[in-house]
């Protein structure tokens, strides 16, 4: 017995000695990080599951991506962190300051936030589910696609999507030399003889327009659309 639990320590002291050490806290799963000075700290992407975090100043720190499941965060400051995508499953987050933290994705799931503070914070489509949320303060906290506690959504926090205005074409634009019938709509419209020499015609709908001894913007004359004869001349359009 007392040889595996030597065994155990020598690899715990291994994985210390060559962990990276940052605010007197071993970046390593289930380490004792009581009140580690962290504020700002770059730790994005750590494995800190199961770590004793009590007190610890973690304020501005970049935990992006960061496992922090099951982790001991009682009375830690997490006010402007940033911790998105970042896993806190199971972790004791009693009287936690996270107020303006950014959190958006991440996972809450299981945690345990009494009396914690989170106004401000970010939590677009972090996951709650499970979380016991006793006397916490959510005042200013975004929500969108947030899954609550009991497995609803929240979406009072999304911001309606933006679309483009699509500019309305005219209804109706005189074709006339020098005419503005930029835009204008002229789908099926029977344009034989128009004259419609330096109009501006641009984003102008002619779907279906008929061209006929038409004489276009560039003094060019357009017969496309004019009837031909069995004996193969052109004829001018029965509007005409």
């Amino acid at each position: 017995m007392r040889i595996i639990l030597f065994s155990i320590l020598a690899v715990l002291a291994a994985e210390a000695s060559a962990a990276e050490k940052v605010g007197g806290c071993y970046l390593i799963p289930k380490s004792l990080c009581p009140h580690a000075e962290l504020s700002g700290a770059q730790i994005a992407g750590a494995n800190l599951s199961g770590t004793n975090f009590t007190g610890a100043d973690m304020r501005r720190a970049n935990l992006e991506h960061a496992n922090l499941a099951g982790a001991n965060l009682f009375e830690a400051k997490l006010e402007g962190a940033v911790a998105r995508e970042a896993n806190f499953s199971g972790a004791s987050l009693y009287r936690v300051n996270a107020s303006h933290a950014d959190l958006a994705g991440s996972d809450l799931s299981r945690t345990k936030m009494t009396d914690a503070d989170f106004s401000g914070a970010n939590l677009e489509r972090a996951n709650l589910s499970g979380a016991i949320v006793t006397g916490v303060n959510f005042s200013g906290a975004i929500f969108c696609d947030t899954i609550m506690p009991d497995g609803t959504k929240n979406r009072s926090g999304c911001r309606p999507v933006q679309v483009p205005e699509v500019p309305k074409k005219q209804a109706f634009c005189e074709a006339k030399p020098g005419a503005n019938c930029s835009s204008a709509n002229f789908s099926g419209a029977n344009l034989s003889g128009a004259q419609l020499r330096g109009a501006d015609l641009s984003g102008a709908d002619l779907r279906g327009a008929i061209l006929c001894r038409t004489v276009l913007p560039d003094g060019t004359t357009s017969d496309r659309d004019c009837p031909v004869s069995p004996s193969g001349e052109m004829q001018k359009h029965p509007s005409q």
